[in-house]
Parts: C-alpha cells; sequence; structure tokens
C-alpha cells in the first residue's frame, strides 16, 4: 500500500518504496475506527482556562488515538453545546489529532432556553427549538440527538419536529430512549418506531442493550428493527462490549426507586469521581451525592446481561460505538471517566473475532469501519481503497488487549496490541515511540462533513 498527500495512491503486490516504510508482517492492516457514539464533546470544547485547553487535545489522543480511532462522532444522547457558532469555530480551528464531528445535543438547546429537565415547551419554545436544529444543520452537524431518560420532559412532538428538519438535511436522530429496563421496554421501542413510520427520519438507537435487555427483549426489539428496515425505513443501533454502565448520580436515572426498577443494590454502584474514588456506595452514600453541589460519576457493574449485549453486537444493524466519556477532574487534575473510552475497540475485536468467535474478523473490523462510515456518509473513510483517505489502523491480532479499569486515571490506559495508527497519511501512533503528531498532522483535520 502506497500513500502520498493523504490518501491510499496505490494497492499492489508489487513492492513499494517511499521515504518511510511500515513493515505490517503478522499484523491486521484495517481503515482507523470510527466511533459512531462518544461524549468526547467534554474534552474537545476548549476550556476558558488556558491550562487545560493545553492538555484537551492530549486527553482525546491518548484515549481514543490509542485505541485504533482515527473518527469520532460526539453530542450523542442529547448532551451537546449551545451557541453553535463559537463551538464551531473552536473546533474548526482546533488542533484535534483526530476527525471530529457532532450531533445536536437537543437537551443542551432545551437549558439553553431554560426549560426544565421534566418540563415540556410552550408553543413558542418548540418554534426556537426548531430554529436552533435548523441553524445547526445549516452549519454541519450530522443530526439530531435526544437524552430522554435524562431531559424526561422531552415530548414526542419536539422529536418530530427536529426529525422533520433532519430529513431535508439527510441526517439522523439519534436516541437514548426513555427507560431502560425491563418493564418498559416494549413501551421505549414503540415510541422510538412510531416516530420512524411517522417521519421516516434515519434514526440511531444508542447503547441498545443497555436500555433493552432482560427476558425476550433483545431478539423482539432487533427483529422490529429488522422488519422496519425490510419495509424501507432506516434504523440502525450502536453498544458496546461492556456489562457495566456509568453517568452521573445526580441523573434523572436514579430518579424515584432505581434499586426496584434496575434491580441492583448500593454494592453495585462505585464511584468513580471525588473523593470517594474507589468505593461502594452506601444508602447514606448515595443520598449525600445526589444532594451535593457537583455531580459524581458512578458506575454500575452488572447492569447489562451479557448475553443481550452479545446479542446486539453480533446483529448486522448494531455497530460499535464507545459512548466515550473522558474529563479531567477539576481539583485533582486525573482523567476521569469509564474504561469503555479507552477500552471498547481491543475488547470489541478480542471478545468477539479473536479469542471467541461470534462474528469472524472481517465482520467486526466492519463494525468499526465502513458501516459507521456509510451511516455517517463518509465516501471517503471506513475503507482501503486507491484514492480513499489514508486513516489506516495496524494491529497484532494476538496481542490485542484492553488495559483500562474503574478509576481515576486508570480509566484511560490504552490498549495493548495496536502498533501504529495513520491519520491523514501521518503516522500519529507508533507502539515503539508512542504519539507521533505534529502540528501538520494535527491541522486541517476536517469537523464537521
Amino acid at each position: 500500500m502506497g500513500i502520498t498527500d493523504g490518501r491510499i495512491q496505490a494497492m499492489t503486490l508489487q513492492k513499494l518504496t517511499g521515504r518511510q516504510v511500515i513493515d505490517a508482517s503478522g499484523c491486521v492492516v484495517s481503515p482507523g475506527f470510527i466511533d459512531i457514539h462518544t461524549h468526547e464533546d467534554y474534552a474537545v470544547v476548549p476550556s476558558a482556562n488556558e491550562e487545560e485547553n493545553k492538555s484537551l487535545p492530549k486527553l482525546t489522543a491518548d484515549v481514543m488515538l490509542r485505541a485504533g480511532v482515527t473518527t469520532m462522532l460526539g453530542g450523542n444522547c442529547g448532551i451537546g453545546v449551545y451557541p453553535f457558532e463559537p463551538y464551531y469555530q473552536k473546533i474548526s480551528t482546533s488542533t484535534l489529532p483526530i476527525h471530529y464531528l457532532a450531533l445536536i445535543g437537543h437537551s443542551a438547546l432545551r437549558e439553553w432556553l431554560g426549560i426544565g429537565r421534566y418540563h415540556k415547551p410552550s408553543f413558542q419554545e418548540r418554534e426556537l427549538l426548531r430554529e436552533m436544529v435548523r441553524e445547526g444543520l445549516k452549519m454541519g452537524f450530522s443530526g439530531v440527538s435526544f437524552g430522554l431518560q435524562y431531559a424526561p420532559g422531552t415530548t414526542k412532538e419536539e422529536m418530530m419536529d427536529a426529525a422533520e428538519i433532519i430529513r431535508e438535511y439527510d441526517g439522523f436522530l439519534a436516541v437514548h430512549m426513555r427507560y431502560d429496563y425491563p418493564a418498559m421496554a416494549e413501551a421505549a421501542v414503540a415510541e422510538m418506531m412510531e416516530i420512524l413510520e411517522e417521519t421516516g427520519v434515519r434514526m440511531q438507537l444508542s447503547h441498545l442493550a443497555a436500555n433493552i435487555y432482560g427476558k425476550d427483549h433483545m431478539k423482539r426489539t432487533l427483529d422490529i428493527m429488522q422488519k422496519m428496515n425490510e419495509r424501507g425505513f432506516d434504523v440502525r443501533a450502536d453498544m458496546y462490549p461492556y456489562d457495566t454502565w456509568a453517568t452521573g448520580i445526580q441523573s434523572a436515572v436514579f430518579d424515584g426507586d432505581p434499586f426496584h426498577i434496575y434491580e441492583f443494590t448500593y454494592e453495585d454502584i462505585e464511584i468513580l469521581t471525588g473523593p470517594w474514588e474507589g468505593k461502594r456506595c452506601t444508602p447514606e452514600l448515595f443520598s449525600l451525592l445526589r444532594k451535593a453541589g457537583e455531580d459524581t460519576t458512578v458506575a454500575c457493574h452488572g447492569a447489562t446481561p451479557w448475553a443481550d449485549i452479545v446479542q446486539a453486537l453480533r446483529h448486522p444493524l448494531v455497530f460499535m460505538g464507545s459512548d466515550a466519556i473522558i474529563t479531567r477532574d477539576n481539583v485533582l487534575g486525573a482523567i476521569k471517566g469509564h474504561p469503555r473510552s479507552s477500552g471498547s475497540t481491543a475488547r470489541f475485536l478480542r471478545r468477539f473475532a479473536i479469542e471467541e468467535t461470534i462474528l469472524d474478523l472481517k465482520t467486526a473490523l466492519a463494525k468499526l469501519t465502513i458501516d459507521p462510515a456509510n451511516r455517517l456518509k463518509l465516501a471517503s473513510k471506513g475503507r482501503l481503497q486507491e484514492d480513499k483517505d489514508a486513516d489506516i489502523v495496524i494491529f497484532k491480532p494476538e496481542e490485542l488487549m484492553e488495559k483500562g479499569g474503574y478509576g481515576m486515571d486508570i480509566c484511560a490506559l490504552p490498549p495493548e496490541g495496536i502498533r501504529y495508527v495513520i491519520v491523514n497519511g501521518k503516522l500519529a501512533y507508533t507502539w515503539e515511540d508512542g504519539l507521533q503528531f505534529t502540528q501538520e498532522i494535527m491541522k486541517n483535520q476536517k469537523t464537521f462533513e
């Protein structure tokens, strides 16, 4: 394979020469991974603190690039930024080491207008939300995301409004569904299918097995999705390969009686950030953190049955998306988040196609490359072909393994087995020397396609 000017210029059995040669013997050479579900907007949006700004590209690079990711989609689950213009300008001129696209986080728009997460918008507020959605799509955002569980006051009409505008711009609607426990699984899916059928919008169901699990709910949901696609609709989903999810302890997820609804215990909840990092919850600590001035990230262990994760990720309509969230602790300066941010790509390939044979390697790689590329309409990414973008990851399959754990800093440990990552035809990471990116590589990244 010969690479010049950021593109794959030759693929041949003949020997090639060049200024720099990588011997990939014994390795898998793959298109760069595309992560279709991240929340890296937290690490991407520049802070008012200049010193923190200097570390933001490093956060993204360490976590995503070393995992083989060369393109990521942020703004999922309704989480995002408004106003758009300052954000767009900073992203467009920033020194990101990988390609970045974003969805409009609808909850961010509601928050800007002062609509409480439990409240419905007025007629005038709905009109303003429509205008804001159109503004963002005109600027080049890939679609709109909703986090119905985090903003339970969001109405079907709001989603219908957004869907109609999204269709005009050929974007897609990504949804963290309203419920994520077995008793309400059918209702959660039914709400999405109604919107799909009434609007015809392209739809993405976020972290599917984290919302739909237990009994036969996953099989029924996948069957419904399959039938809708056979009827000409377009609905897909994503999922990460972990049975533990993470969120803020003050989120609406824990409203009401979560321990009855989800059937987990206080001991299942591990605190990932703040002074109680590494401790398991007690009733007293849970109550204290729910009322604290600053939100705390927690992990809920064993919340998703592994069998449902496997059933989802083996299905052709489901991509691998990490749901990555990485930030820096304001006080300690440590990196905080879920190990899925750094480990999802390696864990997925190892657990599904290398250690076990749930999927063949080619099919597993497609869920990380050409499938999300097609979803995002990135015709030059996700494939190894002449005249396509030279975003490439080279890895040793027998060495591939995630290393991150639950806790600050260890959550961002890079996986083993990733030998080289090439972005825009430039060597961005090597297993021997670490990150290699320079200003030349980091500039001129296409962000909003």
